[in-house]
């Protein structure tokens, strides 16, 4: 079982994106990592949306047949778990993110408050600053260590 953590920023003035993805095993130890970006969407809304889509994406290259994927957009996670279909902007992102999860054996989409996606937030934030898609497999960069160690701490106290 995998948990991936998504999380996105938006700039309104440019309409790009940058979306963070960090994966972890079933015991929360850190897998991989990634920044991606987004040069043309439409809203932040579908920013969040987009995040969840490269999450999805990211858990299948890696071969995983169970994930549980997080994030702290409620109206994404929302949408994505309901039986209805979606009518809004967001429905092409929802129908695709669906269409992904289908891949997997099982998958769980949750939506956890920011303080349950404070990795994935600070990843998309030191994202920011490189301005290229950037992957890190089994690590993390170096500066989100400290954070990480205390989130698995967090995870699995002693």
């Amino acid at each position: 079982m995998l948990k991936i953590n998504v999380d996105a920023a938006f700039d309104i003035v440019v309409r790009s994106s940058i979306s963070g993805v960090v994966v972890r095993d079933s015991n929360g130890h850190l897998l991989d990592s990634c920044v991606q970006l987004n040069p043309t969407i439409a809203s932040c809304f579908a920013t969040e949306a987009q995040a969840v889509i490269q999450g999805l994406n990211f858990a299948r290259d890696l071969g995983c047949m169970h994930v549980t994927l997080e994030s702290d957009s409620l109206t994404v996670i929302s949408k994505l778990r309901s039986d209805k279909e979606d009518l809004s902007v967001l429905r092409p992102y929802i129908s695709e993110a669906r269409g992904i999860s289908r891949f997997f054996a099982s998958c769980q989409f949750v939506f956890t408050p920011r303080g349950g996606n404070v990795v994935a937030h600070r990843l998309v934030q030191f994202g920011k600053s490189l301005n290229v898609d950037s992957f890190w497999v089994e690590e993390i960069p170096s500066s989100l260590l400290a954070l990480v160690e205390a989130d698995q701490r967090y995870l699995d106290p002693p």
